[in-house]
């Protein structure tokens, strides 16, 4: 395994994990897509508690944001240099969404090098839309423009209702998006593929390109978006791990934040 993040205690590994997008300096923060996004990440909002990683939003201003939310990645600051990546393999995160028009969590890879694209959208969530996990790949095209393969698998039942395991397999030939162990969407053109090293995201975004999601209900917030873990291996394993025995606590009461 080259990952194995359980989230135990009560900090989060700074060595690993920063929370704002790697060109944003150390406490500062920072937002993406200002068009779709309403939040401003701020690492109080990154919560190691229980066993979980919690990225929780609040209705709060901040930098002319109207929320404020949390993030984590691993691709470093601005003055350091990854903290996780790899080339190839199986990603997986086991994780509960919080319920509500406008709650964007998604789980993905950019690569280490700043340049984008190449990105592997393992997982993305509308809260609009509960029961389809959105799944994509990025490309540079041959005119220079970001081109796409996305889709979205619908579940039976709303995917904030509870936990569930979101995966990506990153092969060179083939990259193929797992739901609760399910094989859900493969791409296999090669020449298309990230070839790099890439690190890890989460993050718990207020907004989105559904009708409705820059909408938000204020009495939705605080919103939790609930992580058992993050585990990497350099090859999909031919079994899964059990759940976290954090997540096994988690279960017992809901933390209030």
């Amino acid at each position: 395994m080259l990952l194995d993040e359980e989230f135990g205690g009560t900090r989060l590994d700074r060595k690993r994990w920063y929370t704002c997008y790697n060109s944003a300096p150390v406490g500062q923060g920072c937002t993406n897509n200002p068009s779709l996004e309403l939040e401003w990440y701020r690492a109080p909002n990154v919560i190691v508690a229980d066993g979980l990683l919690h990225l929780v939003a609040r209705v709060q201003r901040a930098h002319g944001h109207p929320f404020t939310s949390g993030m984590i990645q691993s691709g470093g600051t601005p003055t350091t240099p990854a903290g996780f990546s790899f080339l190839y393999g199986y990603a997986e995160m086991r994780a509960k969404f919080p319920r509500g028009a406008g709650m964007w969590p998604a789980f993905w890879l950019l690569q280490t090098n700043g340049r984008w694209p190449p990105e592997i959208d393992i997982m993305e969530w509308q809260g609009v839309d509960p029961k389809g996990d959105v799944t994509t790949i990025h490309w540079r095209g041959g005119d220079g423009q970001d081109e796409q393969d996305g889709s979205t698998y619908y579940a039976a039942v709303p995917l904030c209702a509870a936990y569930h395991t979101y995966a990506v397999d990153w092969e060179a030939n083939a990259v193929t998006w797992y739901f609760d162990g399910r094989a859900v969407k493969r791409f296999a053109e090669p020449a298309r593929i990230p070839h790099l090293p890439m690190y890890v995201l989460l993050n718990l975004a207020i907004g989105g390109w559904e009708k409705g999601q820059l909408d938000p209900n204020p009495s939705d917030f605080p919103a939790d978006f609930a992580v058992d873990y993050v585990r990497v291996w350099s090859k999909r394993p031919s079994s899964p791990l059990p759940e976290s025995a954090g997540r096994r606590r988690r279960a017992r009461g809901m933390a209030a934040f």
